[in-house]
């Protein structure tokens, strides 16, 4: 098996109006094959319920002058992902094939944001960030540096026996942080709902064989 190992940051980020996890939009994680938090009492944003979200409302009811309430109610939670399969070949003949594979340079984006309701995104080509200031208030680092990355060509060179199937995936591991957040203006509530920042630490690709069902 041979892997390549890349560090990446990526940050997913939804908010929902009124704490109501019914109309996310555009998530990109969501589509992945498989992600699973290690602690099995964790669950995505979108699980919840508005009767689970509501008991994190009155963390955010207190009117400002000015500015964003935020509470976070999830920190850190350790990740694991497959974000899709890259490669899938199956012999189902009577002898063992050798199959050449090779993957080509790819920009990929480090960071991604969606949100739902009354946040708004900001969608500058590959770039997106958040507006009205709440990435200034979680502390989102909009750095050329960090937007975007390159994973490396790579070819490799394997057999496959018969009665097998070799899948080549991309995998990762990553932390998700959840919370809720309300931004006011002269003591009036503009905007409210709950977000969901993902952070992939580690990507690489898998390569696997598999016996034919």
């Amino acid at each position: 098996m041979k892997r390549i190992i890349l560090i990446t940051i990526m940050l997913f980020m939804f908010a929902l109006p009124g704490i109501n996890s019914a109309k996310a939009k555009g998530s990109d994680y969501m589509s992945y094959t498989q992600l699973d938090f290690t602690n099995a009492g964790n669950k995505l944003l979108v699980d919840y319920t508005e009767n689970e979200l509501k008991k994190y409302d009155e963390k955010i009811n207190t009117k400002r002058f000015s500015g964003w309430n935020t509470y976070s109610f999830r920190k850190h939670q350790k990740v694991k992902y497959t974000s899709g399969i890259v490669f899938m070949y199956k012999n189902e003949g009577d002898t063992s094939s050798t199959y050449n594979f090779e993957y080509k340079e790819e920009i990929i984006s480090k960071r991604s944001f969606n949100v739902t309701g009354s946040l708004d995104l900001s969608v500058k080509g590959d770039i997106k960030k958040l507006k009205a200031g709440l990435d200034t208030k979680l502390k989102i680092d909009y750095s050329d540096t960090s937007t975007k990355t390159t994973r490396s060509s790579w070819s490799t060179k394997t057999e496959v026996d018969p009665g097998t199937t070799l899948i080549i995936s991309i995998k990762g591991e990553g932390y998700i942080d959840q919370g809720v957040a309300a931004k006011y203006f002269m003591w009036v509530r503009l905007k409210k709902g709950a977000y969901e920042i993902f952070n992939v630490s580690t990507e690489y690709y898998c390569m696997e064989k598999v016996r034919n069902d």
